[in-house]
């Protein structure tokens, strides 16, 4: 299984789903865990987290998208938000 980081799965529109499982002590539920995203088609990837992986997927989008950010006259009301990764 391959892995990314915390910064490239936020980057790709990932949020995280699962703690952080260990490593090969809790691989058998990790396992269970992907089966049922790739049953669904659902995104997903694995994490590398200090002491194993953790599973984040796609972010299901509930209702019309509707911006968070207040325009008056034609300008933003706040900065758009920034990932700030360090890794």
């Amino acid at each position: 299984m391959s892995t990314m980081t915390s910064c490239a799965a936020r980057s790709a529109g990932l949020r995280a789903l699962t703690r952080t499982y260990r490593l090969p002590q809790e691989m058998e539920m990790l396992g269970h865990v992907v089966a049922d995203l790739k049953r669904g088609k659902i995104k997903h990837a694995l994490v590398r987290e200090r002491g194993g992986v953790s599973v984040w997927r796609s972010v299901r989008p509930r209702g019309p998208v509707v911006s968070r950010l207040l325009m008056v006259d034609g300008q933003s009301s706040q900065a758009p938000r920034r990932i700030n990764c360090r890794e």
